[in-house]
């Protein structure tokens, strides 16, 4: 999923949360989709972080 944008990973992570309400799904798909989930979470939030430090240092350069 490296190449998928930040919004294509959030859309993904909400699919896994809706499969998961599901009460249909079978134990194996439920562990199966919880990891894909929380990978996903971790490469989100480190977007994020990236995102951050960079307006960080945008906010510094131009002192507001």
């Amino acid at each position: 999923m490296k190449n998928n944008s930040f919004e294509k990973k959030l859309e993904e992570l909400n699919k896994i949360i809706a499969l998961m309400e599901d009460d249909k799904i079978d134990l194996k798909k439920s562990v199966d989709s919880y990891k894909k989930g929380l990978k996903l979470i971790k490469e989100c939030e480190s977007e994020l972080d990236k995102a951050r430090k960079e307006l960080e240092i945008i906010s510094d350069e131009h002192d507001f």
